[in-house]
């Protein structure tokens, strides 16, 4: 296809830019914007108490040691002073929770408890205790899991690597448990079992074992799901694609409840939701419905999207195309979020938004009423978009024409920005951008 004259701008601007790149980064990894700042996990009462790791160990090899005085030295442990965690005292608890005597006491609750806080204090529990015993121990607990249990352990995965059999024989003693559980699940404990999955992806084994035995229990969940655990549990589903049988299980039940639900989202309830959907195609039946239900809380909801937001929202369509009926529904509901926003877009922000428009076809109105927001954002703000939001804003243009005027506002608008960028592309980034320019 003929490039358009503001294209041509665009690529000689690149080709400035580029012109100081260092050949060492040529093989360098494209790596997307994060959003690291997410942080509404499973939300517990603290310990009561302060004591250090030495008080309260020197304490209790002075006395027996009980079921329950373990307990109260893992929660002494895991409830730093002044809430600054010392990960340096993590190989002597490990070395502590090592001693026969305290092997011989340690049950199942202990374990749950050891796998969610190492979970909410972001460590690998595997520098706590060694998965092997954690399996040991699970399995040799004779207790139907309560609800909280499993909430517990499915947000506690979050503390392991996944990486290996010893993880993965882990997740599938837990699915199994859950699966033996008559326990209903509340709206906050699919939230927090959601969550846990974060740092998987549908190819993790095990996790797709997990997911069938949640989906069951979503399944019989009879209440009302509300706004934070809706985004919360659809953020732990960033990893997993629907082209797995076990997701698409799940992403159908969810899609049901979520169309039932009641509640509003918030604005970060919303963009967790959304981004969310990164790893899913619209390809799958199951999918649609999920966006058809999100589509219309996107369209209820009242509150205004800040710049984080809508980055992050628009960064979890990536999968999603525009040929898609209710794909298009939730773009014309995000296209009025951001034209009604008052946010001043940073370099990320932009970034991640067009990163996510791949699959957004401009024979759309509704794609091209967003594509004219973010245009608009742009020219009222004087961004300078550095060598990560240039990649990423070109290359999510890739199925766009300039045949289109918002198309080509769009453009104008990054070739201003990518002008006044002093940043400098590596190898990828230069393949990705101009990979987004291909038939634009």
């Amino acid at each position: 296809m003929v490039l358009s004259s503001l294209t041509i701008v665009l690529v000689a601007v690149l080709v400035v830019i580029c012109s100081s790149y260092s050949s060492n980064s040529i093989n360098h990894i494209r790596k997307r914007y994060t959003n690291s700042q997410y942080n509404n996990g499973y939300q517990s009462s603290s310990s009561s108490s302060s004591s250090s790791l030495c008080a309260s160990t020197a304490g209790t090899q002075q006395s027996e040691i009980t079921p329950k005085s373990i307990t109260k030295e893992i929660m002494n442990f895991f409830s730093p002073v002044g809430n600054v965690i010392d990960y340096r005292d993590d190989p002597r608890f490990q070395k502590r929770l090592e001693n026969s005597e305290i092997q011989r006491n340690l049950d199942g609750m202990h374990i749950l408890t050891i796998l969610f806080q190492s979970a909410r204090t972001k460590r690998r529990v595997k520098n706590i205790l060694s998965i092997p015993i954690l399996i040991e121990r699970l399995s040799a607990w004779d207790r139907e899991w309560s609800e909280r249990d499993i909430s517990a352990f499915a947000y506690g995965i979050h503390s392991l690597e996944g990486l290996d059999g010893a993880d993965a024989e882990l997740i599938k003693l837990g699915a199994a448990k859950i699966n033996e559980s008559s326990a209903m699940l509340s709206s906050r404990a699919i939230g927090n079992a959601l969550y846990g999955l974060q740092d998987f992806t549908s190819d993790t084994a095990g996790v797709p074992e997990l997911c069938e035995a949640l989906a069951l229990k979503i399944t019989n969940f009879e209440g009302d799901l509300n706004g934070q655990d809706i985004g919360i549990g659809l953020y732990g589903l960033q990893g997993m694609s629907a082209e797995n049988e076990s997701v698409r299980k799940l992403i159908k039940v969810l899609a049901l409840k979520i169309s039932k639900s009641e509640t509003e989202l918030d604005a970060q309830a919303l963009s967790n939701a959304l981004y969310g959907l990164q790893s899913m195609s619209s390809d799958y039946d199951e999918v649609v419905q999920l966006v058809k239900a999100l589509a219309i809380k996107v369209a209820e909801s009242k509150p205004a999207l800040i710049a984080q937001a809508i980055g992050s929202a628009l960064y979890g369509l990536q999968k999603l195309s525009s040929d898609i009926v209710e794909v298009r529904s939730l773009v014309a509901a995000i296209a009025e979020k951001v034209q009604t926003s008052t946010a001043s877009l940073d370099a990320q922000a932009i970034g991640n938004a067009l990163f996510g428009l791949q699959r957004m076809k401009s024979n759309s109105a509704e794609v091209r009423s967003l594509v004219q927001a973010m245009a608009d954002k742009m020219v009222q703000l004087d961004i300078k978009l550095d060598s990560k939001g240039i990649s990423n804003a070109l290359y999510g243009l890739q199925s766009m024409s300039s045949n289109e005027p918002q198309v080509r506002a769009l453009l104008a608008a990054l070739a201003s920005s990518i002008k006044k960028s002093e940043s400098s592309l590596s190898g990828q980034g230069i393949g990705d951008s101009l990979y987004g320019l291909t038939d634009t």
